[in-house]
């Protein structure tokens, strides 16, 4: 039942987050600058995740949000962090994760991939 569950809300969590560009847009760039500013960075060092899969769109209230979906290769965890914003308003980050990339892992259009460092900070 918990594994049905985490597929549908992460299903919900990629709908939600659809609606990607080939480049990387002034809205990507602010995700992640925000995640530069105050992403759980420890949570993903611990992880040793490597690379982010970065995408920025609108929710079903019109609210901007962006989501990072952090892996390093197939078999391994994944985690995808996400935010809000209600105005200038920003949610704190959300998450949900798997422990099997490529399996259990969400499918979606993504805009970029961008590094990860070794302290969960991202490169770029």
């Amino acid at each position: 039942m918990f594994r049905s569950m985490s597929r549908w809300l992460v299903s919900l969590v990629l709908f939600l987050l659809a609606g990607c560009s080939g480049s990387l847009s002034a809205s990507a760039k602010g995700c992640v600058d925000e995640w530069k500013r105050d992403g759980p960075h420890a949570e993903v060092a611990a992880e040793r995740f490597s690379v982010a899969e970065l995408t920025v769109g609108e929710n079903k209230a019109d609210q901007p949000e962006c989501g990072l979906l952090f892996h390093t290769e197939p078999g391994n965890a994944w985690r995808l962090y996400w935010v809000v914003w209600n105005g200038d308003v920003r949610s704190p980050w959300e998450s949900v994760g798997g422990s099997s990339w490529g399996t259990d892992s969400p499918e979606g259009e993504i805009e970029t991939a961008v590094q990860v460092r070794p302290d969960g900070t991202l490169a770029g």
